[in-house]
């Protein structure tokens, strides 16, 4: 039996059904990805800054500071 690409079997509302779940499963992912990274990128800016911050104070207050690793 041939079929036409017009045609469906009776797994294909089922089969359709599961494949728009894992396309929707799979978008949800990516933007929680995307939405980590850039947390994770203002969490880097801060400590950076952060970094910045503690060695000026311990420069006023006369410690001796070593140059943080980058």
């Amino acid at each position: 039996m041939q079929y036409s690409p017009f045609q469906t079997c009776g797994n294909c509302p089922e089969l359709t059904s599961k494949l728009e779940k894992a396309v929707n499963t799979i978008k949800d992912k990516d933007a929680s990805i995307k939405e980590l990274n850039g947390l994770c990128s203002k969490f880097e800016t801060q400590l950076k800054k952060q970094d910045e911050i503690l060695k000026m104070f311990a420069e006023k207050k006369g410690h001796k500071v070593s140059n943080f690793p980058k």
